[in-house]
């Protein structure tokens, strides 16, 4: 039997905030079209890159929501949450424990807001939990098993509990593994890899700080530039100072390519070195035109 969870606040409050972000990425595209080039733009700008990855992260939420279910049967427990699927063998339940008897959540790690819990946290008195959950923690129940615990939340937890006691007295009538079905892009190896986060993170902010410093000192500057120098450093190419723009924009582009095909490396290769060397050389990159646009505004 199937327990739908209560998923109308998630849903509700998710799709608002969907459609304030896509309201304000339309209010900011409208103000960098009629505004001039100022250090105002390339923020407003780096708004509207950082808003799209947000709203598919909530986007992603809200497909989870609005297929959220759990069933229950002689064998297994079944946790569907859009592309991920829990499955829990009964014959690994040690028992169903109920939020408002346990301590609170001393630490949570994943999608939250009203109406949606989804991640992993620790619950004193249980340990690690990975959540599936749309309502508050003393409305929870938590499957305790010997490989680790899940919280749910089915709108009748008291049915819920009734089908569970059922289902146990039947006992199991096959061999059920546990498993944890969800997307192939989600490899837990490199979200886990604290030097894969920080090259990363470090390459894109470099990437960042170059359109900021761009149009930090791109109203100061002169109608023509150098932008090469031959063998004696004589200037042997002009150009206006909008192609500095094309410099930072290079380096978004070779951030982005190189994570690509570094974690492309790192999940089907296997290869943690080789990913390792494109992140580094795309934020190396990112120093090399840092001192060129530098070098290049300085004269």
């Amino acid at each position: 039997m199937v327990h739908k969870p209560p998923t109308r606040l998630g849903l509700i409050f998710g799709l608002c905030v969907v459609l304030a972000l896509a309201l304000l990425e339309i209010g900011l595209v409208v103000l960098i079209l009629s505004s001039p080039v100022t250090v105002l733009t390339v923020l407003r700008s780096l708004l509207v890159v950082l808003a799209l990855p947000v709203m598919g992260v909530v986007l992603y939420g809200l497909a989870g929501l609005s297929s959220a279910s759990y069933s229950v049967d002689r064998n297994v427990i079944v946790i569907n949450w859009g592309s991920r699927v829990q499955t829990v063998p009964m014959s690994e339940v040690k028992e169903i424990l109920r939020g408002a008897d346990l301590s609170r959540v001393v630490r949570f790690r994943g999608l939250w807001w009203p109406g949606c819990w989804i991640g992993r946290g620790r619950i004193e008195g249980v340990g690690a939990v990975r959540f599936f959950c749309t309502m508050p923690t003393e409305s929870h129940l938590i499957i305790n098993t010997a490989a680790g615990s899940y919280a749910i939340s089915p709108e009748n937890a008291d049915r819920f509990m009734d089908l569970y006691a059922a289902q146990r007295e039947m006992g199991v009538s096959r061999t059920v593994e546990p498993a944890l079905t969800q997307p192939r892009i989600v490899h837990r190896g490199f979200f886990c890899d604290r030097l894969a986060r920080w090259l990363l993170v470090i390459g894109g902010i470099l990437s960042c700080g170059l359109w900021v410093l761009v149009a930090v000192r791109f109203g100061g500057l002169a109608h023509t530039l150098p932008l090469h120098f031959d063998t004696a450093g004589v200037p042997d190419r002009m150009g206006a100072p909008a192609h500095l723009f094309t410099l930072a924009l290079l380096g978004t582009v070779a951030w982005l390519v190189d994570g690509v095909l570094g974690y492309v490396v790192y999940r089907r290769a296997r290869e943690r070195m080789g990913a390792y060397l494109l992140w580094g050389a795309a934020a190396g990159l990112q120093i090399l035109l840092w001192i060129a646009i530098g070098d290049l505004t300085a004269i």
